[in-house]
């Protein structure tokens, strides 16, 4: 479900916390079924998935732009 969140973002360059959460609701909405098959509750894979897309913002901005960034790391 985390990688389709990411995916969603990557297609419409939006990495706005409130724009993820959102996308999480639709994921989980989405995949419901799954989760009830897996034993997992809505409510226990929203936390889970919340806790895990925290690092989507910084890691847009660390790797997605427009033009290349440069490394100066060494």
């Amino acid at each position: 479900m985390l990688h389709e969140v990411m995916q969603t973002c990557l297609n419409s360059g939006q990495w706005e916390e409130a724009w993820v959460t959102e996308r999480i609701d639709e994921v989980i909405s989405n995949g419901f079924m799954e989760l009830v098959k897996i034993g997992v509750g809505a409510e226990q894979a929203k936390r889970e998935l919340n806790l895990r897309a925290k690092g989507l913002g910084k890691f847009a901005e660390k790797y997605i732009a427009t033009v290349p960034k440069v490394s100066l790391a060494s």
